[in-house]
């Protein structure tokens, strides 16, 4: 990211989640291509360029239909920089899970109590997949973690 938060090297996965030939996602202002905002990303990359350690923004897009969490970091450089690295990661399917699964933990008892009731069955499966979702994971953060209280 250049210091206007346009896309200075990019990867096929984001050329893929914008919709945008590879060559097209360079120069692209990255906040407005995933967010539909010019200074959609401003804090965040403000933030990490200060030094900080911000949280990553997570937002649902409405020009690509999906929700997305953008993390920021600085690159390590010999001398100061203001060069900062983007990830912008597609967490629909996630969110969708991480809902469902909340959800199912809102059962009455009565609908969970029954072995033959359908909606059991599929509270279970819900928290199993659920569980082997979060086991997967190698970093949760805070907000992560509160799905599973």
């Amino acid at each position: 990211m250049d210091d206007e938060g346009r896309v200075r090297r990019s990867n096929r996965a984001l050329a893929g989640l914008l919709n945008m030939p590879l060559q097209n996602v360079l120069g692209t202002p990255l906040g407005e291509a995933l967010l539909g905002k010019p200074n959609a990303l401003q804090e965040l990359l403000a933030a990490t360029r200060r030094g900080d350690r911000p949280a990553p923004l997570v937002a649902r897009s409405e020009r690509l239909r999906r929700a997305v969490r953008v993390n920021a970091a600085r690159i390590p450089a010999q001398r100061p920089s203001r060069a900062i690295v983007v990830m912008v990661e597609d967490v629909t399917e996630q969110q969708a899970l991480e809902r469902s699964w909340c959800r199912a933990r809102s059962l009455p008892p009565s609908a969970s109590s029954s072995p033959a009731s359908p909606r059991a069955q599929q509270s279970a499966d819900v928290n199993r997949g659920m569980s082997e979702f979060l086991l997967e994971q190698k970093e949760l953060g805070k907000k992560d973690r509160a799905i599973c209280r």
